[in-house]
């Protein structure tokens, strides 16, 4: 007579679920594979572009918060001078109605420039910093360049003034207006010189422009409307 034997059918039971168990296992190793394969493209591209916003981001953040001492030159054209800012390293050269002149342009106002897909050409960055609309109160950054003059006569400033809105969630800042504004700086022709834009610590919409030509010196008032443009005024 045969008798039955529990523990050889228990250990069968046993082997059977274990075989279930690794099969299942290794399914679901292959179906995290799979996703994995499927969704890391996308994963990566949207890094990618996370980190491009961010980058701009802080660039805005940069340009927004820069400030510059009153007594920085941006435009330079006397000569001594225009060589020791030459052997300065941060300044650039052109020519200019009294030979080479002297230039300045934060780095960082190229590099946002480019990122947000605009190009920029200037000869002087005179004017970087954030500003507000007098009534609702929008803040926006204000980049004022040196874009041509007309000298030989009255010494007039062409200029390039860029306003550019932060950016909203998942964005990058875009932007806002572009002036032309010329302003009459004299009525005859000497040496010229600029100075870093200044920000008015009592009124967010405004910033000033302080320049030398000749012996006389002058200063440039900057206002931001409500429709994010800026005009120049030279003060009287």
């Amino acid at each position: 007579m045969t008798r039955f034997d529990p523990t050889a059918a228990r250990q069968l039971e046993y082997e059977q679920k274990r075989v279930s168990l690794r099969r299942r296992r290794i399914a679901a190793l292959v179906a995290v594979i799979i996703v994995l394969c499927a969704v890391t493209p996308f994963a990566v591209r949207y890094a990618r572009m996370a980190g491009e916003r961010w980058r701009v981001t802080r660039l805005y953040r940069d340009c927004a918060a820069h400030t510059a001492p009153a007594t920085t030159v941006v435009w330079e054209e006397d000569a001594e001078q225009v060589q020791r800012l030459r052997s300065a390293g941060e300044y650039e050269i052109v020519g200019s109605h009294h030979g080479n002149a002297a230039y300045l342009v934060p780095p960082k106002w190229r590099e946002l420039n480019s990122a947000i897909g605009q190009q920029i050409q200037t000869w002087g960055t005179l004017f970087l910093h954030e500003r507000t609309t007098p009534t609702s109160k929008r803040k926006l950054l204000v980049g004022v360049d040196i874009a041509g003059w007309s000298r030989g006569g009255p010494v007039v400033l062409f200029a390039r003034v860029r306003t550019i809105a932060s950016a909203a969630p998942m964005r990058l800042p875009t932007q806002a207006k572009v002036d032309h504004p010329s302003v009459v700086l004299a009525t005859a022709e000497s040496p010229l010189r600029l100075f870093a834009g200044q920000a008015d610590p009592t009124d967010a919409s405004h910033f000033t422009i302080d320049y030398a030509i000749g012996e006389a010196n002058g200063v440039i008032d900057g206002w931001v409307k409500e429709d994010g443009s800026v005009v120049l005024e030279r003060r009287e």
